[in-house]
């Protein structure tokens, strides 16, 4: 994606939330300037978007927690080892838990 936009998220997941499409293009911008400054902004933009949206099944509230991590590049492979556990627990309590990655802070 480095000469042209990203595809439009909600193309590849059909039921994704406005809110959180709109977040994953502005972290995906080509143009420095449109991207968040800093994760700190990165952080305030994803804490925004419950507020922007509901996240509801038919009979109960849904909560949307982010974490950030940051940790040294010789650590990838063991963090990701974690992250992978931490899922499988997660979806074991009905729950998702989806992982992404920058370098770009």
């Amino acid at each position: 994606h480095c000469k042209q936009p990203i595809p439009n998220p909600a193309d590849t997941v059909a039921d994704l939330p406005e809110a959180l499409g709109s977040f994953i293009k502005r972290c995906c911008a080509i143009a420095p300037a449109r991207r968040c400054a800093s994760a700190g902004e990165a952080l305030a933009a994803v804490e925004d978007i419950p507020h922007k949206m509901k996240f509801q099944t038919q009979s109960e509230n849904r909560i949307l927690t982010s974490v950030l991590i940051s940790y040294p590049e010789n650590n990838r492979q063991g963090i990701r080892h974690l992250l992978e556990k931490l899922s499988h627990e997660i979806e074991g309590l009905g729950s998702i838990l989806n992982i992404g990655e920058t370098t770009d802070i």
